[in-house]
């Protein structure tokens, strides 16, 4: 028997525990039914005001979880006596309830898992448990409410006490990519709350409660990653795999006992044991399979599974029966002491997770491309930061986009499949101009089967990808390949003008910390090499953020919460700029860009590590504090942050203006770029800058003349910039009676003027 839809199904709810046979279904039409599953019947229908994405039934009353982060408690399935439970930051992704209906278990598409007590008139959060690294992928509450379960993307299964949300267990699934893709997953408890099935992997596994260790079954193996499992009665399972094979396993002889294929993608399966209804849920149908009496007998076995969970049982008891022993001290191999962290994984700069449905595919200095996936339809929004020069602008997503780069020309967008089938197609690359009156098209690349993009970086009339088989192409905005090379081990990169930066893995890490380099290359240039150097890190952190200022300089901030910027005149070395730390500030800081002084980013609270499209309008302008420097106080700490701030807004300055200063004056003001370049000094604002940095260091050579520290004031002599303000200090030392220290400063300025005319001549 099936139920067929005009539009198409979305979810289907576990059974009333008021009715029995009664399941609920909800279609694109934001329609939700009651059918009864032994005649197909509709029983009733209710409108929904907002997209549904999870339901769950308690007792006489039924939980819906909104996309907007709404849980609401209706009393009947009628939806009366509407109840707001809960507002979470995102969607919500799927619900739990117990059997006895006094608490639910709520997890969103961040890594926030919540349990609601329902058995008081206040409906109190009991616990927000830990979270995953990475979206929450499917949750189980136990039968009997003691514990909650979670699977997360970030590949891991954990368990915690439901009272009090202590973390008991936490396993690593084998398999994955079924945890990490798009379909739906699905934990469940055995009907007793003995067992916890997790799927995601080839073989059948499941925990025993208490003990929270993965168990395989060997027997029980399918040719894909189980995705969803379903108890039946005692000992029976129905498993479904990610390709849409089914089969009825009897659990304790561990034989395979029918088989059912599907056509369609199930998205979700429930069994009703007093019918013995096994109902499957896809986009267009439901499908109910009644189970014959004689299919659900147990097997004879010599071993069953019982008796392998009690030999398990006591090997657990003998072991702790066992008497304690000293041991001699364990002595760790070197290559354990050094190679004890992974290398940093490559990901897109200024994007949040792959695996939420509402998520910024890319947010910096320019705008934002966001991604907004609803039931019948996935679309890609382009906001700019100033809209005087272009609209806002909405394009169907037909690429099934994962990530993105953009710039005051045009974005750059690429699809990244995790697995077969996922997308229809090969991966490809697509560019998106913003002007129409450059006459540029929107065109595609279609890279090969098995290249898939990994980064993405864009500039003026350029954009580069870099893709899984080390390759980094480079095209120009009209759609032409003009370069392609190889670059292994690549991180990430970021792009500005006529610059392509691209950070790797130069070794293995050390020590607990990443060995990062950046090689920064001129695309206009045929390539040219222009910098590579190390990148400074924390230690024990990785990279969280990298791109260029405003101005042009490089930046990078890691996870430990400190950014660097990167000086590149007469040599190049980083300087810390920023330590969130500092601030005082409990959570995260996620830098959407750099400004002249400043650092541009949101705050986030709690375990929250990205922003949310609810955090647009909480965008934070936050100072450089010079962290290097706090451990001085007053008017030392002042001098030495004003110092460092003048000295690099004076060598970026001289930096941009021998990069692009010609720019400048091509550009016209209806050039999108124009802001870029505008910026750039001229050489009298550069007079203006070096002036300033040189009265800071006359100040501190007259405090240094009274205080008799004649060491101290040539040091400073010697960081000034113009010979005109050395030939003032020395006047300034002899009408202090300093003679001896305007003589000396004076050899300063016999240096500085060598100096000065050196450059000159390599400048003619």
């Amino acid at each position: 028997m099936s139920i067929t839809s005009r539009g198409s199904f979305t979810y289907l709810n576990q059974y009333s525990p008021l009715t029995p046979s009664q399941i609920f279904v909800v279609s694109d039409s934001l329609v939700m039914g009651a059918v009864d599953v032994a005649t197909g019947k509709l029983l009733s229908t209710s409108d929904l005001n907002d997209e549904p994405r999870a339901i769950a039934a308690s007792e006489q009353r039924l939980c819906i979880g909104y996309s907007t982060g709404e849980l609401i408690l209706y009393e009947n399935d009628k939806l009366d006596g509407a109840v707001t439970l809960l507002r979470l930051r995102m969607p919500i992704r799927d619900l739990a309830a117990s059997e006895d209906g006094k608490s639910l278990l709520v997890c969103s598409e961040d890594s926030v898992a919540c349990v609601v007590s329902l058995n008081s008139e206040q409906h109190t959060v009991i616990n927000c448990l830990p979270g995953h690294e990475g979206s929450i992928k499917a949750c189980a509450m136990h039968p009997g409410g003691k514990y909650a379960a979670t699977a997360g993307c970030d590949g891991y299964v954990s368990i915690y006490g439901a009272e009090k949300g202590e973390l008991l267990g936490r396993e690593k699934v084998a398999g994955t990519s079924a945890l990490a893709g798009p379909l739906k997953l699905k934990l469940a408890w055995s009907k007793d709350g003995s067992r916890l099935f997790v799927p995601g992997d080839y073989v059948f596994r499941y925990m025993l409660t208490g003990q929270w260790s993965l168990i395989p079954i060997n027997e029980m193996i399918s040719n894909k990653e189980i995705s969803l499992i379903e108890p039946i009665d005692k000992g029976f399972v129905f498993a479904l795999t990610v390709d849409n094979e089914g089969a009825i396993w009897d659990f304790e002889s561990r034989k395979q006992l029918a088989s059912i294929n599907m056509d369609s993608s199930v998205l979700e399966a429930k069994y009703e044991p007093s019918s013995k209804c096994l109902s499957l849920l896809t986009r267009m149908e439901i499908v109910s399979v009644i189970l014959e009496e004689d299919l659900l007998k147990v097997a004879d076995e010599d071993v069953e599974m019982k008796e392998v969970e009690e030999i398990h049982d006591l090997l657990l008891e003998e072991e702790k029966e066992l008497p304690e022993r000293d041991f001699a001290p364990r002595r760790e191999s070197q290559f354990a002491l050094l190679f004890d962290v992974p290398p940093q994984e490559p990901f897109q700069v200024n994007a949040t997770q792959y695996n939420n449905s509402l998520r910024f595919l890319c947010w910096n200095s320019v705008g934002s491309i966001t991604l907004l996936s609803r039931i019948n339809s996935v679309s890609i929004s382009f906001n700019f930061a100033d809209t005087t020069s272009q609209r806002n602008f909405i394009i169907p997503d037909e690429l099934g986009v994962t990530a993105a780069a953009m710039c005051s020309l045009g974005a750059v967008l690429s699809n990244a499949p995790q697995d077969e089938g996922e997308l229809e197609g090969v991966p490809a690359v697509q560019f998106v101009p913003f002007h129409t009156w450059r006459q540029i098209k929107t065109w595609k690349y279609e890279l090969g089967a098995e290249e898939v993009a990994k980064a993405l970086a864009i500039g003026s009339h350029w954009a580069a990808v870099a893709t899984s088989k080390g390759y980094v192409r480079v095209f120009s905005h009209e759609g032409v390949q003009k370069r392609i090379f190889c670059m292994e081990g690549l991180v990430t990169m970021c792009g500005y003008e006529n610059l392509l930066a691209i950070v790797y893995h130069q070794s293995a890490p050390l020590s607990g910390s990443q060995r990062m380099g950046v090689r920064m290359v001129d695309v206009k240039d045929d390539l040219r090499v222009v910098l590579d150097a190390p990148v400074a890190l924390s230690s024990e952190a990785t990279i969280k953020w990298i791109g260029f200022s405003e101005e042009g300089q490089l930046f990078t901030y890691d996870t430990d919460g400190m950014l660097r910027g990167l000086v590149e005149y007469q040599g190049s070395f980083w300087i810390p700029t920023f330590d969130y730390k500092l601030t005082g500030a409990e959570g995260e800081f996620w830098v959407v860009s750099v400004l002249k002084n400043s650092v541009l980013g949101v705050e986030l609270k709690g375990v929250y590590d990205e922003p949310t499209l609810l955090d647009k309008e909480k965008l934070k302008e936050i100072s450089f504090n010079f962290p290097a420097f706090q451990n001085t106080a007053g008017e030392e700490c002042k001098f030495n942050i004003d110092h460092i701030q003048k000295t690099l807004e004076l060598k970026q300055a001289s930096h941009r203006r021998a990069q692009w200063e010609l720019l400048k004056l091509f550009r016209k003001k209806n050039d999108p770029e124009y802001k870029q370049s505008i910026s750039i000094p001229a050489a009298d604002e550069t007079a203006k800058l070096q002036k300033s940095l040189d009265i800071l260091l006359i100040d501190k050579i007259r405090q240094c003349c009274i205080k008799g520290e004649s060491k101290k004031a040539i040091a400073y002599a010697e960081m000034m910039q113009l010979p005109l303000s050395v030939s003032l200090v020395t006047r300034l030392c002899q009408k202090l009676g300093k003679d001896e220290l305007a003589s000396r400063i004076g050899t300063v300025l016999e240096v500085l003027l060598e100096n000065t005319v050196g450059e000159d001549c390599g400048g003619e």
